[in-house]
C-alpha cells in the first residue's frame, strides 16, 4: 500500500474532527460578543481582530497541520533513501551515461490523481491542495491558513 496515502488518511481521521471542534470554539467566541450587543457582523470582525485567519487559527489546526508536514517530508527522506539505493544498485558505475535521472530530483511530485508508485509529495501540496478533490470542505477549511507553521533548525522542519 501507498505509504502516502496511508499517512494522508491518518492525517483526514485527525483533522475531522478538530475542524469539527474548532468550529464550535469559534461559534461560542462569536456568540460571546453578540450578548455583549454586537451584531452578527461585527461580533465576526470583533473576534478576527484577535484570531484573523477564523476557526483555522486554533492551536489544534496548527500543530495537526505541523506534525503531518513533519511526517510528510520524513515519508519523504525515507523514500528519496530507497530511491537512491534502487538507483546506485541499478547504475554501480554512477551518473556517467546520459539520461540517468539524479536521484535527489527524481521521484518528486505534485498531487498525485491516484496513489500510485510512490514518490516524494511537496508537504504544503500534501496537506492542503490534495484535499480539494478528496475532501474539499477540509481544503477550503485550511484555505484560511495564510502561512506555515512550521520553523527550520539545521535544515530540518521544527
Amino acid at each position: 500500500m501507498n505509504r502516502h496515502k496511508v499517512l494522508f488518511d491518518q492525517y483526514i481521521n485527525e483533522l475531522s474532527p478538530v475542524k469539527d471542534a474548532t468550529g464550535i470554539w469559534w461559534q461560542r467566541l462569536v456568540d460571546a460578543e453578540m450578548a455583549r450587543g454586537a451584531t452578527k457582523q461585527q461580533a465576526e470582525e470583533q473576534v478576527r481582530k484577535r484570531w484573523p485567519m477564523g476557526p483555522t487559527s486554533h492551536p489544534l489546526v496548527l500543530a495537526t497541520y505541523r506534525k503531518f508536514f513533519i511526517a510528510c517530508e520524513k515519508l519523504n527522506e525515507i523514500i528519496a533513501g530507497e530511491y537512491a539505493k534502487t538507483f546506485q544498485e541499478a547504475n554501480p558505475r554512477g551518473n556517467d551515461g546520459w539520461g540517468v535521472e539524479d536521484p535527489d530530483d527524481a521521484q518528486v511530485g505534485e498531487a498525485p490523481d491516484d496513489w500510485g508508485p510512490e514518490r516524494q509529495i511537496d508537504p504544503p501540496t500534501f496537506l492542503v491542495e490534495m484535499l480539494f478533490g478528496r475532501r474539499d470542505e477540509l481544503g477550503e477549511f485550511l484555505g484560511y491558513l495564510v502561512f506555515s507553521p512550521i520553523g527550520e533548525e539545521n535544515e530540518r522542519s521544527v
